[in-house]
Order: structure tokens, then sequence, then C-alpha cells
């Protein structure tokens, strides 16, 4: 069915292919590497004419500050972290970056209003815990005399002591 001759004709496509793009390939290499291109040899030149006017200029140098704008950020050396024991909101900063402070020196002042409502909250309790202090006292003498007069338990007695 496949006659030599086909055979050789896709035995030329196998090889003529390959060496085809080899070819190609190496072609492209040489025009990026500048084969095709003409070089001018390193060489120091010569002045070719001279300069034609007289008039010289006096150079000197100096000095300027150039100033550009970038895009850039700064981080410190040193950092310190400050918190509170409490949680609240500031009100005032008293101190900026880079200021010196001491021992003691007041550096953010907070909001007192949840904290004067928490020391109101706190006496509210000491004074409801010291009326059932008083009320853990009377009871208390109430069933020692009630006992003595024998018309309460020493369960009753024992109840009492344990409140008070």
């Amino acid at each position: 069915m496949n006659s030599p001759q086909t055979q050789q004709e896709k035995t030329m496509k196998k090889v003529i292919m390959p060496m085809l793009a080899l070819i190609i390939l190496l072609l492209m290499v040489a025009w990026l590497a500048g084969s095709f291109n003409s070089k001018i040899p390193p060489d120091f030149e010569q002045p070719s004419a001279k300069l034609v006017n007289s008039t010289s200029y006096t150079v000197k140098s100096s000095t300027e500050r150039v100033f550009e704008s970038i895009a850039a950020s700064i981080t410190a050396k040193q950092a310190t972290i400050i918190s509170s024991r409490l949680l609240a909101r500031i009100n005032k900063i008293n101190v900026r970056s880079g200021d010196n402070v001491k021992k003691g020196d007041v550096l953010i002042t907070l909001e007192n209003n949840d904290l004067s409502s928490s020391v109101i909250q706190a006496s509210e309790q000491i004074n409801a815990m010291a009326a059932r202090y008083t009320e853990a006292k009377k009871n208390l003498q109430r069933a020692q005399e009630l006992f003595t007069k024998k018309i309460a338990s020493q369960f009753d007695l024992d109840k009492s002591k344990a409140d008070y």
C-alpha cells in the first residue's frame, strides 16, 4: 500500500522540518545578538575640526541642593507602646512623638465618665453590703433572743450565725 516513494517523502519531511526549524532558530538568535547590524570598532576618535570662535568661558564648580520627591516610608529605630490598665476613651494627648518625658509625667488623659460611673456603682455596692451586714447582725440578735426563750430552734440560730 505504501509505496517506497511516499515513505521516502515522509522520511524527508521528518529530517527537513527539524533542520528548517533549527536554521530559523539560529537566524533569530543571530539577529537578536546584532550580527546583521554594522558596528563601529572601539577607537579613540581625533577631533576633526578646531573651534573657530575664540570666545572663552570660565567654568567653576558649585554645590546646589537638589530636591526630588520620591515615594518612601519611614520607620523609627525605637518604638514605645503605651497602654492603660483601664479601658476608656482618650480625652487628651499631652505629648508628641520625640518629646522627652520623665517618670510620673501625664502622657494621656482618659475620659472619666465611665470611671466615675464605676466609682458610683462601687460605692452603692458598699452601701448595699453594709445594709446586708446590719440586717444579718439584727437577725442574729433576734435568733439568739428567741433561742434563749426556747422559741427558735438550734437550726435557726446556726443559720443566722452563718448569714452573719
